[in-house]
């Protein structure tokens, strides 16, 4: 690298007439030795933070990832027309739910092999009813409440 460098030092001083070009470069190569170590220590503790935060970043590009997968598919059924606006946001969230369930069951848990999948399990237990409540929820909440709420405006309005 430092042949390179004098090479490099060599040829633009040629070009410009200057013969004393020689402190520029050392004035460039400490300024890069000391770019490189800032920026080895700026991602270094970045990586430790990704590291540290790997479960987190993970679940949230799979919900990212699922919920794009969910659009396509209701597009996909839309389009076709094996599904409307009422039955759609049915069949979004126990998509969703399913799609979440089974990264659970897969990454987190890897309770999805034939060997250890057991439904009298615990955490398959406790996942099975926690999908079971969110869909009852997301269902309660969008049916009974927004609709409630939206034809009770409606009617204020008219």
């Amino acid at each position: 690298m430092r042949f390179t460098t004098i090479m490099f030092g060599l040829i633009i001083g040629q070009m410009t007439g200057q013969a004393k070009c020689f402190p520029i470069i050392k004035v460039v190569r400490v300024n890069y030795k000391m770019m490189k170590k800032q920026t080895t220590r700026v991602f270094a503790s970045r990586l430790i933070t990704i590291a540290e935060k790997e479960d987190e970043i993970v679940e949230r590009c799979v919900s990212i990832v699922s919920d794009n997968a969910v659009n396509e598919i209701l597009n996909l059924l839309k389009f076709y027309h094996l599904a409307n606006d009422t039955s759609s946001s049915f069949l979004y969230i126990i998509t969703y739910e399913f799609i979440w369930i089974v990264y659970q069951l897969q990454k987190k848990k890897n309770l999805l092999s034939i060997i250890k999948f057991d439904i009298r399990d615990e955490d398959s237990q406790m996942l099975f009813q926690q999908l079971i409540i969110n869909i009852m929820l997301y269902i309660t909440l969008k049916n009974v409440l927004i609709n409630n709420v939206i034809s009770v405006i409606n009617n204020v309005h008219n």
